[in-house]
């Protein structure tokens, strides 16, 4: 069992992070010169915090409030040896690490919105992996870290193989669910669930802006666009850190999690797919005899200079069965054609008009049926009750004798 809090933990570095840990001398100085108490205390919390069995087996010895003071407590204290690490160092101070919480981040906060329903986080049970998600190569090059050292200390890495875990779970689920369209709209459904400013939605959603470790001197000078990239890529190094730290389980979770966040943006595009078949099928329920369906623009094409193409409008119009030029739908598309299939995909959804016409039809089609199955009927009678007139033909000449 794991507890939901652990995500919010900066665990120390592993055996597999030792070799960098020698890269750090001036944090270990400064902590040496702090008050002892705070570097044996901050040592004993990680040794209880280190793995998920040792977390394990305090939730069922104390619980799990006491687990998550135990976190609350390691953070604070790791947060001080931080704060006196930038205040002993020379005047470039700026050049320790913080988190993001310290500072407003430079993305959309006005459009954000942390507290929407989302699919609960999955957690990362690895503390090597959940370290190097948030630390940003900036803060380990603070410190003269190789790099690397820093390629492998920082998410850099785990961001390069999240970004093919992302762009796989999406294409697996688009092409699934989406079995009419073609690979040209499958990319542009996957662009929308997998581009920088999507993730970097999710990782403040998520609150995983507040956890980066980098120097807020970096943070400082950052444009908006590179705290974007930043997020965006944190939040695919999650994604990794997921799949990495449970091999035989980690992807379908992943998976999952990233199905049930994304289906708000499905949802639109399952109403945008399109449907090669809706003038076939509104023509089959409301053609016959002296009707009509049209296919014509309701107004001029719109010339899209940046995008270097057009736009067409196509409404679908009906006359008969006692409706003279009646509008049953509208669609717009990049051609005639698309246009044209989205105004009869408008019309079928145009459900009590289309039906009304629909049972006139059917009354006239069972109306006719009726007739001709009469008339067939008379004919047959009157065919029966005809006089044979073979009997009445007088022998011919060769017979007679």
């Amino acid at each position: 069992m794991q507890v939901a809090r652990f995500s919010d933990s900066r665990p120390p570095l592993t055996v597999h992070q030792a070799e960098g840990t020698r890269n750090f001398p001036s944090v270990n100085r400064v902590t040496s010169n702090l008050n002892a108490p705070v570097p044996r205390l901050i040592e004993a919390l990680s040794d209880v915090l280190a793995t998920p069995e040792s977390i394990h087996e305090l939730f069922v010895s104390a619980g799990e409030e006491i687990v998550n003071q135990c976190v609350d407590l390691r953070t604070a204290l790791q947060k001080k040896v931080t704060s006196t690490t930038a205040k002993m160092r020379p005047s470039s101070g700026d050049s320790g690490c913080t988190g993001g919480a310290s500072m407003a981040p430079a993305f959309g906060n006005k459009n954000m919105n942390r507290n929407r329903e989302l699919p609960p986080l999955p957690l990362i049970s690895n503390s090597a992996l959940l370290s190097q998600v948030f630390t940003h190569s900036a803060c380990l090059d603070a410190h003269h870290c190789d790099p690397h050292s820093a390629a492998n200390l920082s998410y850099e890495r785990l961001e390069f193989i999240g970004d093919a875990y992302i762009e796989c779970i999406a294409s697996r689920i688009i092409f699934t669910r989406f079995p009419l369209s073609g690979p040209g709209k499958l990319s542009q459904i996957r662009e929308s669930l997998v581009k920088n400013e999507t993730l970097a939605r999710y990782a403040v959603s998520y609150g995983l802006d507040r956890k980066i470790e980098i120097p807020p001197a970096v943070r400082k000078g950052m444009a908006s666009k590179s705290w974007t990239k930043i997020l965006g890529d944190v939040f695919e190094a999650y994604v990794a850190a997921i799949v990495l730290s449970s091999p035989d389980t980690g992807f379908a979770q992943a998976e999952s999690w990233l199905a049930s966040l994304w289906e708000d943006k499905l949802a639109v595009h399952d109403r945008q797919e399109l449907n090669p078949h809706a003038k076939s099928e509104i023509m089959k329920k409301l053609m016959g005899r002296c009707t009509k369906i049209e296919f014509r623009e309701e107004r001029e094409q719109k010339i899209l200079k940046k995008e270097g193409r057009s736009k067409f409008f196509i409404g679908a119009y009906l006359t008969g069965w006692g409706w003279e030029n009646q509008h049953l739908g509208s669609g717009e598309g990049y051609s005639k054609g698309e246009a044209g299939t989205r105004a009869a995909m408008n019309a079928l959804e145009n459900v009590p008009l289309v039906d009304e016409i629909a049972a006139v039809k059917k009354a006239f089609d069972e109306e006719e049926k009726a007739r001709r199955k009469l008339e067939d009927s008379g004919a047959k009678s009157q065919a029966s009750c005809s006089p044979d007139t073979t009997a009445a033909l007088p022998a011919s000449s060769g017979e007679a004798s």
